[in-house]
């Protein structure tokens, strides 16, 4: 008897040391800061806001991030995170209606380093390089219609898990 558990636990070790923490396969994430509208800044630093849009939660009806209603010409920036935990990151982006909404990112050389050449900066559609597993940038947007309009952030990793997304739902009222 302690023969067979010896042995099952000698296979049971040589199958868990089998995976390397590189094969692993985590669900990437996706973090972002308060929704700061019309921000004031000094240098590169948020100094004031008019307010945050922080959503009160997410819907159980439909899933997704309900802001608070801006108005028509406002601008909302928040930081953006991309995680895949021990997997290396594809890809990330930003989907708006652009006949709605006009997005902007702040990319500096640092984090243009970690960027391939395809990587499409002005419509947030980023591929990354091999070997990074997170990333952050500052991201915003103004409306230039009225209505609900749809932003929805997406990471791609080599995760099988991949991709993940969270979608916010933002009035805007004249």
């Amino acid at each position: 008897m302690k023969r067979s558990v010896f042995v099952s636990l000698v296979i049971l070790a040589g199958v868990l040391s089998a995976c390397s923490s590189r094969q692993a396969s985590y669900t990437p994430y996706i973090l972002h800061s308060h929704f700061y509208l019309n921000p004031v800044y000094s240098g590169d630093s948020i100094v004031a806001a008019q307010d945050t849009l922080d959503s009160v939660a997410v819907s159980p009806s439909d899933g997704y991030y309900h802001l608070k209603p801006i108005h028509l010409g406002d601008t909302v920036v928040f930081v953006a995170g991309f995680g895949s935990v021990a997997n290396d990151l594809i890809a990330a982006r930003m989907n708006v209606d652009t006949l709605s909404l006009l997005q902007s990112a702040r990319i500096g050389d640092d984090f243009r380093a970690i960027l391939l050449p395809e990587s499409d900066e002005k419509h947030i559609q980023l591929l990354f390089k091999p070997g990074y597993s997170f990333a952050a940038l500052r991201v915003g947007y103004r409306p230039i219609k009225v209505g609900e309009h749809t932003i929805e952030l997406v990471v791609e990793s080599d995760s099988k898990f991949s991709p993940q997304s969270q979608i916010f739902k933002q009035p805007v009222i004249e």
